[in-house]
């Protein structure tokens, strides 16, 4: 502004400068207006959102639709890179400083354009999964996950490696690798191939019990009376085998909303006994660290607990499981795979719970 006032041979530099910067504003506020009318164009008006983008009603009768709804995004990023390498030029007058902040915002608005346009491809396709998440009002995420990453993992890993060992508890399912052998691609590799399996240096048959309680009435989300009784059912079941061990137990639930039920169930009646209850509560560090001093304590978690985390020592005992991992059909890999594969239920479906477990 300073130098448009002044008269010389930059003035038509700082015009264009000028023009470039008022364009920059303008685009930024379009590509909001943008993206805010595409989750309102794409979410559905009874807020129930499927697992797949594809079974969104604005966007189930064409695989073509979602390349339409996102051109206005994709449109309002190469507007904005234009503005900002415009910018770049060095007869435009603008202070290092300001050049160097306008250079970060291009290498970052360039990378959100390249997600945009990668999250277009394979819509629709056996290979990608395309998920929304969220909602317009407290925020949400675009994710776009390949199906089989074989030839991925062949052509970076397996082709230039001679050697490769995987290290998991859960390589092998009911005495077989054939699962992971085909998740991973070991039979896409073109060299030959040879196996070996170590066996795990714990033996869980002579220091493992395993209990399944049949007196807990059957899980039946459509009987409301019989959930009710059900969960009745669990939370004794859980007061009882924890007060049997004095705490020391972790409590595994496949939701958060049935987490939190039991919890509020059964609190009262661990501390009257001196047992800390804990749940999980996002990364959960503070729990899994006083889980951890605490020996007369139960842990109460989900998802990142059914895997990952280690209680050495006296303070895990008992680990109950309230029901069986297998995964929930909102899932979108498992939704994808159910639609894909007529015999996914009998073939693949179960084993996922095997792993789990």
């Amino acid at each position: 502004r300073k130098l448009s006032k002044k008269k010389g041979p930059k003035n038509s530099s700082v015009s264009d400068g000028m023009s470039a910067a008022r364009a920059l504003g303008a685009g930024v506020e379009s590509l909001e207006a943008s993206i805010d009318q595409f989750v309102i164009e794409i979410y559905p008006n009874n807020d129930r959102v499927p697992a797949l983008m594809q079974h969104l009603p604005a966007l189930r009768h064409s695989p073509d639709l979602l390349d339409t709804h996102l051109e206005p995004i994709v449109s309002g990023f190469r507007h904005i890179i234009e503005q900002l390498e415009k910018l770049q030029d060095e007869k435009i007058p603008i202070s290092k400083s300001f050049k160097e902040r306008c250079e970060t915002y291009l290498i970052l608005f360039k990378e959100m354009d390249g997600k945009f346009a990668n999250f277009k491809k394979g819509f629709m396709s056996k290979d990608n999964v395309h998920h929304f998440k969220g909602d317009p009002k407290s925020g949400w995420s675009l994710v776009r996950l390949p199906v089989d990453i074989t030839h991925h993992l062949n052509e970076a890993i397996y082709q230039s490696i001679g050697n490769i060992f995987f290290t998991s508890a859960t390589l092998y399912v009911g005495n077989s690798p054939e699962h992971f052998m085909s998740d991973y691609g070991s039979y896409t590799v073109n060299e030959s191939l040879s196996r070996k399996r170590y066996p795990s240096i714990f033996s869980y048959e002579k220091n493992v019990v395993c209990a399944v309680d049949t007196s807990i009435i059957p899980y039946n989300y459509k009987d409301k009376e019989q959930l009710s009784t059900y969960r009745d059912h669990v939370n004794k079941a859980i007061c009882t085998y924890s007060l049997a061990t004095n705490g020391r137990t972790l409590v595994l639930f496949m939701s958060q909303s049935e987490l939190n039920l039991s919890f509020r169930s059964t609190s009262r009646f661990f501390r009257d006994h001196d047992i800390l209850p804990l749940k999980q509560n996002g990364s959960s560090l503070e729990e899994i660290q006083e889980f951890n001093r605490n020996e007369y304590s139960v842990l109460f978690g989900v998802d990142r607990f059914w895997s990952g985390v280690d209680f050495p020592g006296p303070t895990l005992s008992q680990v109950i499981i309230v029901k069986a991992p297998n995964p929930s059909m909102s899932n979108p890999l498992i939704a994808h795979q159910k639609m894909w594969d007529p015999h996914f239920f009998h073939n693949t479906y179960p084993i996922y719970g095997k792993l789990k477990l």
